[in-house]
């Protein structure tokens, strides 16, 4: 690793915050939306703070419900990395109760007239472990375009398709397997799980597209034949992002039961590619989701902190229990940075990719009398967990080999958290 420090691209050396530049977001989308509806006078609720399992009630003017001859429309949004419901009960005793879930922190929900869902009831109930929502509410003479037409970033791009299991017979085996994913999953504490079978269509062309909403997520493809190795070339299945065709996720093994592992701080759309099958077997994608990794600062770039829930998640580490005391940005070169800590306490270091490739950056630490290391890998971050005695500080080393490379390091302070084996 060079030692030369006047290379040394340090840009930042401070306490970072995890709600100010989200906040600032939100709150510019906002201002922006209420700016272009000026005329329709929309009516604003203002930024709510909501905890996971909250429930806010929308209390909209009665001027604004009941329209009988007009469309009532009302936009939630929250940042891009939050995720939250809108739930409205049917007024209708044969018509089920409505429930939206949000893509890229939107919402949108157009009623015409007074038929259909009640709003009296209506609420957004809070799904990320914390998050500021905001809600506004206008009417129009028929359906409006969405508003992502005025916020194009926030549109979420095609939702993929998603087929349930309904009405399709699986044969024991496989139904047996999928049993014991469930129970696998169910064990490490996963928020929910699904079972999807693959279309006939999908699996003789052998793509998947898959929707991701924000947290991680561990996929697995089950062939209804054990012994069928699903495979694309020497390389085995991948999973790509699909607008920008980057690696979303790689199995490399030849397992029967290929197994992907990916965390997203924003909804996204991937694409599964594996071997066509030529036969009538059927396949079917196991999906376990898990919450987002609390600790990660919800205003650092989503390339990073991506990465950090996947090294997180890989090492089946939940969550931090505090955000960073100190992070740094750095470039293209070696850092080396003395960093003060407490004596009898410990620690995790973790650093990520903002910019530039994900699997050049290698992170060491040096605490006392031992030296630690590790590298980013498969988009995972590097990660080092430590414990100090009598030491006041420790030397932590960042060697970035790739081009254009942009890179963000975080200190937490884990006492009684994770040691280095956890992350070797």
């Amino acid at each position: 690793m060079r030692k030369n420090r006047s290379r040394c691209f340090l840009w930042i050396a401070a306490s970072l915050t995890c709600t100010s530049a989200a906040s600032a977001d939100l709150q510019s989308d906002v201002m922006r939306l209420m700016e272009r509806l000026s005329s329709n006078k929309p009516h604003h609720l203002g930024p709510r703070i909501l905890e996971q399992g909250d429930e806010l009630q929308l209390l909209l003017p009665s001027a604004l419900v009941k329209s009988p001859s007009r469309c009532l429309h009302i936009v939630a949004l929250a940042a891009q990395s939050v995720a939250f419901s809108l739930n409205m009960p049917s007024a209708d005793a044969e018509v089920d109760d409505v429930s939206l879930p949000s893509r890229a922190g939107v919402i949108e929900f157009i009623r015409c007239g007074e038929a259909g869902v009640s709003l009296s009831d209506a609420n957004v109930m809070m799904l990320s472990p914390r998050g500021v929502v905001d809600i506004i509410g206008y009417i129009e003479n028929r359906p409006q375009p969405s508003v992502t037409r005025i916020l194009p970033w926030r549109a979420a791009g095609d939702e993929a398709p998603e087929r349930g299991l309904s009405h399709v017979a699986l044969s024991v085996a496989l139904a047996a397997r999928l049993d014991h994913l469930e129970l696998q999953a169910t064990l490490q504490a996963a928020d929910r799980t699904e079972r999807r079978i693959v279309p006939p269509e999908d699996a003789k062309s052998g793509q998947l597209l898959i929707g991701f909403d924000p947290g991680c997520h561990q996929l697995q493809l089950v062939a209804e034949r054990s012994d069928r190795a699903i495979m694309t070339d020497d390389l085995g299945p991948e999973l790509v992002w699909a607008d920008n065709e980057q690696p979303a996720a790689r199995e490399l093994s030849s397992s029967p039961t290929p197994t992907f592992r990916v965390c997203t701080a924003v909804a996204r759309v991937a694409k599964l590619s594996f071997s066509a099958f030529e036969d009538d077997a059927g396949a079917v994608l196991f999906r376990a989701q898990f919450p987002w990794p609390n600790g990660i600062p919800s205003n650092w770039a989503v390339q990073a902190r991506n990465q950090m829930a996947e090294a997180l998640f890989r090492r089946h580490l939940p969550s931090l229990p505090t955000l960073p005391s100190q992070a740094w940005i750095g470039g293209s070169s070696a850092t080396s940075l003395v960093v003060p800590v407490a004596p009898r306490s410990c620690y995790l270091a973790m650093v990520a990719t903002s910019q530039g490739s994900t699997n050049d950056v290698t992170l060491a630490v040096t605490a006392e009398s031992r030296w630690m290391a590790d590298n980013s890998f498969d988009n995972a971050g590097a990660g080092v967990a430590f414990c100090v005695n009598q030491a006041q500080s420790v030397k932590l080393d960042v060697d970035s080999r790739g081009t254009d490379v942009v890179w963000i390091l975080g200190l937490w302070n884990v006492a009684g958290g994770p040691t280095h084996a956890d992350f070797t």
